[in-house]
Order: structure tokens, then sequence, then C-alpha cells
């Protein structure tokens, strides 16, 4: 379970602090919320579309542009199965 940070997912009603279930697993569709780390170290919550040595991480906020980094920068960790949100 990992805790959120920010609002790039808002757009999947995924907020600041929620709480995700992830499954660990290398390979998820287009689809899927995945958890992405990026150069090893920063990690995120994104869709990934990847092709030609190039992997699009696509946020569900419309006012995140897509990022783009090379295949070999990006290393999938799992899918989001549940979130649980925080009740304020």
């Amino acid at each position: 379970m990992l805790r959120v940070k920010g609002d790039s997912m808002s757009g999947d009603r995924i907020y600041d602090g929620d709480r995700v279930v992830v499954v660990i697993e290398d390979d998820v569709s287009p689809t899927d919320i995945a958890v992405v780390a990026i150069n090893g170290n920063e990690a995120t919550l994104k869709r990934v579309k990847c092709q030609g040595g190039i992997c699009m991480l696509i946020s569900s906020n419309p006012e995140y542009e897509p990022m783009m980094y090379k295949i070999e920068k990006v290393h999938i960790i799992g899918k989001v199965i549940e979130v649980r949100h925080t009740i304020s």
C-alpha cells in the first residue's frame, strides 16, 4: 500500500492523501494505473504507453502534460488495484 502525494491522477478520483493498493508486476496495459520509478529513485502513479524506445507517462488530471522518457529510465513496479480515500 502506498500513500498518494499530489493531484496528477485526480481524473481517476485518486487524491492527495489517499492510499492505493498495488500488485507488484512489471507488465501493465495502457489502461492500468501503474506505479512507476523514474531514473531509479522518483516514483509516480501514471498510465504508461511505451513504443519505439520511448515511454509516455500520462496523468488523468488535464493540468499535467504527458511525460516522455527513454524506456531504460522507466521501471514499472506494479499496478493499482484499489484506492482507499482519506476522509477529511
